[in-house]
């Protein structure tokens, strides 16, 4: 009776226990179970001293007796975790072992950063950068990394030993930029000399070659007595233009010779230091403000969005030539034949091709400014034809103002019918009298650079003849013979496109190659209005002191440059014009007359307009 008495006390006490705890409730009734099944044997477990005390035995359990023992012999034979105290079960997930990883992860992220000043080390100093990049290699982690960091994969990433190279490839130092001089800022050497970036000049230091359009090495060149023909247009395709290619094709040979240097007049070098200064680019960026003589802008910054403009007022200035008397030259057009070549279909002799410049003089007097009541900028007439018959007499006349919102006030004379014909400027885009070549060809380009858009596309390596052998020119054998046969050499030019502003423009793009050293055109191609290439003009060109060596009359202190041949061929319609300047039928004709002013009668008096009609009649 004790017994059933002592379990019933016991039962009671577990279940005031457990009812105190809503996940021990259905764990009660299965105690309850288990201890009528067998309640003797639970008896002699829970109360083993009952029967060792000598009849004593334990007290009754009470409401308000502790039964933390019964509910554990309960637990154990049951087999349920302890609810109430999960922290057994969480301790191993919480030891404080863990913990140490979390400032030992900083501790690394702070010593890796000392690559970070590595990295950002300016590359203009290669030496401090090599000390830099062995410090990495020095500052290895003391400690090997810990067997406990597996607990954590994403934090114990042994980047130690990988960022020795990382760093190395970041702060490895490149190659300096090579940036070149123009002709007016090489002042230690020879013009078009490459110097390092950063290197300090005397000038600006904005270079004038354009990173658009790197120059062809010097590995890249053919050897000095190279002929190149149209077998091997594919090796030296990137040193011709689409026009030479397009000859090449037809049969054209260039003989390769070793490039020379071109020297400028001390007269135009000493104005360009002296008036260069004092230069600026136009609100309109249209012209230059402020110009007087020399090239008006010697440095140009190829990074300089209005550096096509510049360039082109560069070439503009260094054309200009107080006074030029170009005699006897002929010009033949015709069609092209793929096997016999040029069909000359007219000849053309001219008896003058005269220039009168009224800036930028530097030798005959009034100079450097010849003012005038309507701000004239130049005067130019071609006058007279001789030849074919039909056009004996005929010539034409233009006059440019400084103005540059004033077209040229042009005029073509036609003896036939007698009367004088206006030109629009948009007219100088067509070729005179059936010819190929048009007015704004004349020297490469001869219209105002205010009147189209100018975009500067790069530095280019090609071929050019700038060093004529011959004066007049010699053709090559049919079918090339639309094409002289002279010396090419290799030469760095700016690339050029300008768009005309004027409407009724008969070409929709002009590319001009300029030479960087002389800032002379040796070649420039047209682009119809449907943006297709439809001519190539190339011209030789001659540096000398006289244009003949048997030149008496036109001989000159400094070296000048002459155009002994020029050559414009139309790809569409196979057809050409090719002049020689003189004709090679005019026996003792010196050809080139510079600065010679009344003496050799380039006066005002012979760019009218009556002036060549009497003399046409």
């Amino acid at each position: 009776m004790k017994d059933d008495q002592s379990i019933s006390g016991s039962v009671s006490a577990v279940r005031r226990r457990l009812i105190a705890d809503r996940s021990g409730f259905l764990v009660l009734h299965v105690v309850v179970l288990l201890l009528l099944a067998a309640p003797s044997g639970i008896a002699q477990e829970a109360s083993p001293s009952a029967n060792d005390a000598g009849g004593a035995g334990a007290p009754a359990a009470t409401p308000g007796a502790p039964v933390g023992a019964d509910i554990e012999t309960l637990r154990k034979l049951l087999g349920v975790a302890p609810a109430p105290k999960p922290q057994p079960v969480v301790e191993p997930e919480t030891k404080p072992e863990p913990a140490a990883p979390v400032p030992e992860a900083v501790e690394q992220k702070q010593e890796e950063p000392a690559a970070a000043p590595v990295a950002v080390e300016p590359p203009a100093k290669p030496a401090e950068a090599e000390v830099q990049v062995k410090e990495p290699a020095k500052a290895k982690p003391s400690k090997p990394a810990p067997s406990r960091q597996p607990a954590r994969p994403a934090t114990v990433k042994t980047k130690r030993p990988a960022p020795k190279p990382a760093p190395v490839r970041r702060v490895e130092p490149a190659t300096p930029k090579t940036v070149e001089k123009p002709p007016a800022e090489a002042a230690g050497g020879e013009a078009g000399q490459p110097q390092a970036e950063g290197a300090k000049t005397d000038q600006q230091a904005a270079p004038a070659p354009a990173p658009v359009a790197a120059a062809t090495p010097a590995e890249d060149l053919p050897s000095e007595g190279t002929l190149v023909t149209g077998k091997d247009l594919e090796r030296w395709r990137h040193l011709l233009v689409p026009g030479q290619q397009w000859a090449l094709s037809r049969g054209a040979t260039m003989r390769v010779v070793k490039r020379e240097v071109i020297p400028m007049e001390r007269a135009r070098t000493e104005a360009t230091e002296r008036y260069h200064a004092q230069v600026s680019l136009s609100a309109d960026r249209l012209h230059a403000e402020n110009y007087v003589a020399g090239l008006p802008f010697p440095v140009v910054d190829p990074e300089d969005p209005d550096a096509g403009i510049k360039l082109m007022l560069d070439y503009e200035a260094r054309i200009i030539i107080d006074d030029v008397d170009v005699r006897n030259f002929a010009c033949m057009t015709g069609g092209l034949d793929p096997k016999l070549g040029l069909r000359i279909e007219r000849d053309f002799r001219n008896g003058h091709l005269r220039r009168l410049s009224y800036v930028g003089r530097n030798y005959v007097q009034p100079k450097p400014t010849w003012h005038t009541p309507d701000a004239l900028r130049s005067r130019e007439v071609l006058h007279p034809i001789t030849e074919p018959f039909d056009l004996k007499g005929a010539g034409f006349s233009y006059t440019r103002f400084l103005d540059t919102s004033r077209p040229d006030d042009s005029w073509l004379y036609y003896p036939q019918t007698k009367r004088v014909r206006r030109l629009s400027t948009a007219q100088r885009s067509e070729g005179v009298f059936g010819q190929d070549i048009d007015l704004d060809s004349y020297a490469g380009f001869s219209g105002s650079p205010a009147w189209s858009e100018w975009r500067f596309l790069g530095v280019k390596t090609v071929l050019a003849v700038m060093h004529a052998e011959n004066l007049p020119p010699k053709w090559l054998s049919p079918p090339a013979d639309f094409m002289f046969d002279d010396v090419w050499e290799p030469r760095e030019v700016y690339v050029l496109e300008g768009r005309s502003r004027l409407a009724g423009y008969a070409f929709s793009r002009r590319i001009i190659y300029l030479d960087r050293e002389s800032f002379l055109i040796p070649m420039n191609e047209i682009y119809d209005l449907k943006g297709n290439l439809w001519k190539s003009e190339i011209q030789s060109w001659r540096f000398a002191t006289k244009p003949r060596p048997e030149a008496v009359r036109a001989v000159y202190d400094d070296v000048q440059g002459f155009i002994p041949g020029i050559t414009m061929f139309d790809m569409q319609f196979n057809h050409a014009t090719r002049c020689e300047l003189p004709a090679h039928d005019a026996p003792g004709e010196e050809g080139w007359y510079y600065n010679f002013g009344d003496a050799e009668g380039t006066t005002e008096e012979v760019f009218m307009v009556s002036a060549f009609i009497g003399s046409g009649r």
